[in-house]
């Protein structure tokens, strides 16, 4: 499959058209080559002001100008770009493939440092597209859909989508390897950080698959170890931690709706996600997008009764071991309907899901105690040293040695 035809696919398409609304904004696709911006692929969202400048005779020219050169250099420079466009307005445009020309553009929006000047800025853009209007005449246009918003929420919501597209490209080429980046080392650390190539789904199927069992504080130890690899100065972390935990979000609710789960209430929260970790701390307010999953899910369901009692099952022998077939009997069911729900569900055989479990209980354990790999390893139910070692990193990427001298809290 070309790119172009993965990016017309439904399920990318639904991925833009989430982040579109999510952010609150337009946001257009676009090819770029030699500084030059061919025709739009995909769009979604217009606001009013854009669409009075696209009746103007020189304001598609001046459109064109301002995205061709800020995507031009989000090509070079393998970097999200800012920019402000001709009317004043503020657009942000990121390359979904890297060493690809497909370029997304978010925008227009104003950002709330800016909102006392947006209805000056706008009367001096309409005044470089037509000579004859004035200052003082009123403008041709409501401004009340242009979305005023904070300075990281549009370069959040980005991140996420661009993650998003890239781990839904490898899972539709299986064959190829997907490369989500850890995160940063500690500074000083020389070792070249390696390529993690199933973490964030199979952490995301995880999450869906506790809310399935309506097992929050479980959704909520998920997401904790996932905050808990983040390091660095202490306002870099917070950029991070939004950036993970709103990737995370999205990847969840993907899942999840797949799944049969209700998730609409949840998808609409999304796009308050940066807004309320200004005062929230972003698990918290994660949390509480994902709450009406497990309020709505429906207790005389069998199957998320059957979710509900493996997460119970797992949670209380974790550490003693449990094999399919000991969970088949006790939920009375046959091993392969277990393993088939799961997997048609999220993505996960049992062994995957018992395996995510043990390892994000192992992580915690590398992070916070000196206690021995071997150790750890029986404390999650891999009593063999060399199994547990196979298991963690066939889930990580990395052995359990390294993860602890990566990510071990300093005394």
């Amino acid at each position: 499959m070309s790119t172009l035809e993965f990016l017309r696919s439904e399920s990318a398409i639904q991925l833009m058209e989430r982040a579109s609304k999510a952010a609150g904004v337009p946001l257009s696709l676009h090819f770029v080559e030699r500084n030059q911006e061919g025709p739009k692929i995909l769009s979604w969202g217009q606001c009013e002001a854009c669409a009075n400048v696209a009746q103007a005779e020189l304001g598609p020219k001046f459109c064109r100008q301002s995205r061709s050169t800020a995507s031009t250099m989000t090509i070079r420079q393998h970097r999200p770009i800012a920019f402000i466009c001709h009317m004043g307005l503020a657009a942000y445009c990121i390359t979904p493939f890297e060493k690809e020309h497909f370029v997304l553009t978010f925008g227009p929006y104003c950002s709330k440092e800016d909102e006392r000047t947006l209805d000056f800025d706008l009367r001096q853009g309409l005044q470089i597209l037509d000579d004859t209007y004035r200052e003082e005449n009123p403008l041709p246009f409501s401004i009340e859909d242009i979305q005023v918003t904070t300075e990281e929420s549009i370069p959040t919501i980005a991140t996420w989508l661009k993650e998003s597209l890239n781990t839904l490209r490898v899972s539709a080429t299986p064959t190829e390897a997907p490369k989500v980046e850890d995160p940063p080392a500690n500074k000083g650390d020389a070792k070249p950080r390696t390529k993690q190539s199933t973490k964030a789904p199979a952490l995301a199927n995880a999450i869906a698959t506790a809310l399935a069992g309506n097992d929050l504080p479980k959704v909520r130890t998920l997401l904790q170890g996932s905050i808990a690899e983040i390091t660095g100065p202490k306002q870099k972390r917070l950029s991070l931690e939004r950036a993970r935990i709103l990737t995370l979000l999205g990847q969840v609710l993907e899942t999840a709706e797949q799944a049969g789960l209700p998730t609409q209430s949840s998808w609409e929260a999304l796009s308050t996600f940066t807004e309320k970790t200004k005062d929230n701390p972003p698990l918290e307010v994660a949390m509480a997008i994902l709450a009406p999953i497990k309020r709505k899910s429906n207790p005389k369901n069998k199957a998320t009764t059957t979710y509900a009692e493996l997460n119970a099952i797992l949670k209380d022998r974790l550490e003693e071991g449990i094999t399919l077939n000991e969970v088949a009997t006790l939920l009375k069911q046959a091993p392969s309907t277990i393993t088939k729900r799961l997997q048609r569900k999220f993505g996960m055989s049992y062994s995957d899901y018992l395996g995510r479990l043990r390892v994000e209980k192992a992580k915690e354990l590398l992070r916070r105690t000196r206690l021995t790999a071997t150790t750890i390893g029986k404390r999650v139910g891999v009593a063999d040293q060399s199994n547990f070692a196979k298991v963690f990193t066939k889930h990580e990427g990395m052995s359990p040695s390294e993860y602890r001298k990566r990510y071990r809290k300093k005394p």
